[in-house]
């Protein structure tokens, strides 16, 4: 198409998902889109009082020059069809937070999965100054967003320990409900890469525990015997390496990573355990 015809009520339906809506937003959406056109932000024209016709190819951002925030119309209308009062405001902030986004970030999953442009680790005083908003008002609007799982907010319960023994405590990591687990993978890996207090330790036990699973699997192979509970947690480690392992030569094609992949058929005589092939 290369015009599309708009109306106020058209638009306010798509926002709100109700056709019920008061004068006061809906004067707010009428000077709000005639502002668009008059300053050339989007290209056509008012052909009635409350209704127009776009040029399709003024609505295409060039993403190779221009830059622009991905939003989500489920996440819009999640916050639009809450029962906040403030729920103009709390999209506005939205908009601030998704910007903030870093888009150069890449995080892999255990499993190899990967994905860009899912988290954001500003201060609220940083957010303050580009949204204008209190940070008080920020802490209330996050809430509000997680409420409504359209953020998730990974908490950093950890802290740095500098030379002269000075306490500093580690960002929030944040970004899209969706993206969670994500979120929950980054900010591991930069608590661990900050060399924070406490994720220090547990990573070092991590890997003494995933040290003697393993030795645990050799032995299990020459028909050492192990309790049950033992089973599983052998049996859970290896599947998980080996997910891990596949989902990397899938995306990378390194024959080395399908020779680090471990039989399982040395569990094929546990009933208790469940298995999908």
């Amino acid at each position: 198409m290369e015009h599309y015809y708009i109306s106020i009520d058209s638009l306010l339906f798509a926002i709100y998902h109700d056709n019920q809506v008061g004068l006061k937003i809906r004067k707010k959406i009428y000077a709000a889109a005639n502002s668009l056109l008059e300053n050339k932000y989007v290209i056509g024209e008012k052909i009635s009082k409350d209704s127009y016709i776009l040029n399709c190819d003024s609505l295409n951002v060039n993403t190779t020059n221009e830059k622009y925030t991905v939003l989500k119309i489920s996440e819009m209308r999640k916050i639009m069809e809450s029962q906040y009062k403030n729920k103009l405001q709390v999209f506005r902030y939205y908009i601030y937070l998704m910007d903030s986004i870093n888009s150069k970030i890449t995080i892999f999953l255990e499993s190899g999965e990967s994905k860009c442009n899912v988290v954001g680790h500003q201060t609220q005083d940083y957010l303050s100054t580009i949204s204008g908003l209190s940070t008080r008002t920020i802490m209330r609007y996050n809430a509000i967003l997680e409420d409504l799982c359209v953020i998730y907010v990974s908490r950093a319960d950890d802290f740095l320990i500098n030379d002269k023994g000075e306490i500093s405590q580690l960002p929030n990591v944040y970004g899209r409900y969706m993206d969670k687990d994500y979120i929950k993978k980054y900010s591991k890996d930069y608590m661990l890469y900050k060399n924070g207090h406490r994720q220090v330790k547990e990573k070092k036990l991590e890997a003494n525990d995933n040290r003697k699973l393993a030795q645990k699997y050799h032995w299990l192979c020459k028909g050492t015997k192990y309790p049950d509970e033992e089973i599983v947690k052998i049996y859970n480690y290896v599947k998980q390496n080996n997910k891990k392992y596949e989902a990397l030569y899938d995306k990378e094609g390194y024959e080395d990573y399908l020779n680090k992949i471990k039989d399982l058929s040395v569990f094929d005589n546990y009933d208790f355990l469940e298995r999908k092939e």
